[in-house]
């Protein structure tokens, strides 16, 4: 008699608990999600849960290095690295947080646990973080050319970060803000141009000035 190969196999099982932590999340929040209430959602019992990834935290953890949560830095990259190589280096920061919000408008469910970050912090909100961080700096590996060397550079990153994120999140209950239409492709192309804008300011403002200097 022919061996019965089991349809669910332990890959499928894990990417079942991964995708049930991430509707779990959105749904209950950092402080009420369980290792129970994520199995239950998967079809699975506590025990298999628990062997597949040891615990609640490893779960989370999974989920934010999946990259249907957050879009890993070849998504970010595009197909073709080199065109994005060419641009200079303002267009190419630029190009990282239009990239970043067009990938996050795409996932809803992770802007849901985005607004759930903003009103409860534990250790599973910095595990979240950590594999966020990790995408942004393997991007910005990626980055040629000129960069201006000073302290309020990684301000100025943290800031349009912030940004991004937060009106990414109020796109799902807010139609718009200050004007603009957060429900259209018109609108984001506006938030998008502002993006280019401020960017290149920020380096052209920190560009040395070649005038200053030397004999008159």
């Amino acid at each position: 008699m022919a061996k019965i190969i089991p349809i669910t196999s332990p890959r499928s099982t894990r990417d079942k608990l991964v995708e049930a932590t991430a509707i779990v999340l959105a749904r209950e929040g950092y402080l009420r999600i369980s290792l129970q209430q994520v199995a239950e959602k998967a079809g699975v019992s506590y025990g298999m849960a628990l062997r597949k990834y040891g615990g609640l935290r490893a779960l989370v953890r999974a989920l934010g290095e999946s990259p249907g949560f957050w879009p890993p830095a070849s998504e970010l990259l595009g197909d073709d690295a080199t065109s994005l190589s060419a641009m200079e280096s303002h267009a190419q920061m630029a190009a990282y947080f239009k990239r970043c919000l067009r990938a996050l408008l795409d996932r809803p469910r992770t802007l849901d646990i985005l607004a759930w970050e903003a009103v409860e912090r534990n250790e599973l909100t910095r595990l979240m973080e950590d594999s966020r961080v990790h995408s942004a700096l393997e991007f910005f590996e990626h980055l040629t050319g000129e960069v201006p060397e000073e302290d309020d550079l990684s301000t100025v990153v943290l800031i349009l970060a912030v940004a991004v994120q937060q009106l990414a999140v109020r796109s799902r209950n807010t139609r718009s803000m200050g004007g603009v239409d957060l429900t259209s492709d018109i609108g984001w192309a506006r938030v998008e141009r502002a993006i280019d804008k401020l960017v290149h300011g920020y380096f052209a403002l920190s560009a040395p000035d070649d005038s200053a200097g030397g004999c008159p």
